[in-house]
């Protein structure tokens, strides 16, 4: 869960989770889903990062105040 919040950590701690996830585990499908909807929002946060930061960067004024 917290691999959510820092999307590029996100993206990668979710399939060490899918690959030490066991069948006989009694919420194997429950983690799957989880870890896969958690993948997806870290990509798609790492996208909005990288592109405000490399593609589409804001522009900033700065103005004197007299």
């Amino acid at each position: 869960m917290i691999s959510a919040f820092i999307p590029f950590l996100g993206t990668v701690v979710p399939f060490f989770v899918i690959w030490r996830n066991h069948k006989n585990h009694t919420l194997h499908k429950i983690i799957l889903l989880i870890s896969i909807v958690i993948i997806l929002f870290s990509l798609y946060s790492s996208y909005i990062i990288i592109n405000d930061t490399l593609f589409m960067p804001g522009t900033t004024t700065v103005q004197k105040i007299k």
